[in-house]
């Protein structure tokens, strides 16, 4: 139980050695690798040594660039479901306007309001339509310009990681160690 609990430990500091089998041989196998035949003290070792190889300024230079990266996906994500929604507003207010103008003048219109319908003229449904498609157009044009901006951003700050990691190996390996 003790080595179990020991292997946890481990695992769940997000620490480990570099080899694939340290994050399973260490906690249940018994006191050495497998593969390896590495002791406790000497994977405990291995693993300060790793610790402190990582230069800080490397590793929060990482953390800024992933932090920049997850914002400006989020935001383009943002920006292209806002376009996408424009588009749809846009379309439905076409179809819309494209019916109303085959009715005859002295029909009925409503526009919705909560719950509500008030009663509106033909010609005022027309203009609030022609207004709404109008903003939508501009809106969408909006998105396109901020999303090809986003775009470029979001892959210099992957360029800029992939540099990161190329430039420091030992942070390359701590990172794979973490994760894998």
């Amino acid at each position: 139980w003790a080595r179990r609990a020991w292997g946890s430990a481990i695992r769940a500091a997000g620490q480990g050695t570099g080899h694939p089998c340290a994050r399973v041989c260490v906690g249940g196998g018994g006191t050495r690798c497998r593969t390896r035949g590495f002791t406790r003290s000497r994977i405990r070792t291995r693993i300060r040594i790793m610790s402190s190889a990582v230069d800080d300024k490397d590793k929060q230079a990482f953390m800024d660039l992933q932090k920049r990266l997850w914002t400006e996906a989020n935001n383009l994500k943002k920006v292209e479901t806002q376009a996408k929604t424009a588009e749809q507003d846009k379309r439905r207010a076409e179809l819309t306007l494209q019916e109303i103008g085959a009715m005859p003048e002295d029909v009925n219109t409503y526009r919705t309001i909560g719950r509500a319908f008030i009663l509106v003229p033909k010609d005022d449904m027309q203009k609030e339509l022609e207004n709404a498609i109008a903003k939508n157009e501009n809106v969408v044009k909006e998105s396109k310009g901020s999303k090809v901006y986003l775009e470029k951003a979001v892959k210099e700050t992957e360029d800029n990681i992939r540099e990161l990691l190329r430039n420091s190996p030992a942070l390359a390996s701590h990172i794979a160690g973490v994760a894998g």
